[in-house]
Parts: C-alpha cells; structure tokens; sequence
C-alpha cells in the first residue's frame, strides 16, 4: 500500500505577528500552567509541530507576510481548550448557554 500524505483539514491563515502570538501564548500555557493542563505535552507537541509544518507567506498584493497554519480537528480542538481553561477573565456572561438553549429550543436537565 502507498503512502499516503494526510493534510491537515482546517487551514488558518493568519499575519506574522498574529503568528508569533499564537506560538507566545502556546509558550506562556507550557511555561505558566504545567500543573493545570490536561496533557503538558500536547501543547509542547503542537508548538512543535506549528514551528516545523506551518508555511510562510509572502503576498505581493499588499506586502504583507502571512503564515499558512494547518490543524487536524483533534488539535484545534485542543488549543481552543487548553486557551479556555487558562483565559482569566473577571466576567463571564453565564447567560450565553440559555440564548443556546433558547435557540435550539432544548430543555435543561440538571
């Protein structure tokens, strides 16, 4: 059987700086919350492989550089979890779940 190349399936197209942020905050989760992370190593992994898979970008339209960033579902999935547990932020508007519930129309159960 050949080999077969799997790309990631969801694309994130961001600006080098918007880049060198999301590897920053990737750094301050590994480096501030070791003992509350889930799993301290899928954040070192996926810094790891933002740095070694993600392409540069270069748009001659506008001069900008970009970057091309690539996730399997499990790891965006991952990052935006592990960003939720450590945002620390003073108010949270609690009523978001009861517009959902409202919308899809389902009913509590706790």
């Amino acid at each position: 059987m050949a080999y077969q190349k799997r790309i990631p399936s969801i694309k994130l197209l961001v600006t080098k700086d918007e880049f060198n942020k999301l590897i920053t905050i990737i750094d301050f989760i590994n480096s501030s919350f070791d003992d509350y992370l889930e799993y301290p190593n899928k954040t070192s992994a996926l810094k790891d492989k933002l740095l070694n898979y993600s392409v540069p970008r270069f748009s001659g339209n506008d001069n900008q550089e970009y970057v091309d960033v690539r996730f399997f579902p499990s790891e965006a999935g991952e990052i935006i979890r592990e960003l939720i547990k450590v945002i620390n932020v003073e108010r949270i508007n609690d009523t978001y779940f009861d517009i959902l519930s409202e919308n899809k129309k389902i009913k509590r159960n706790y």
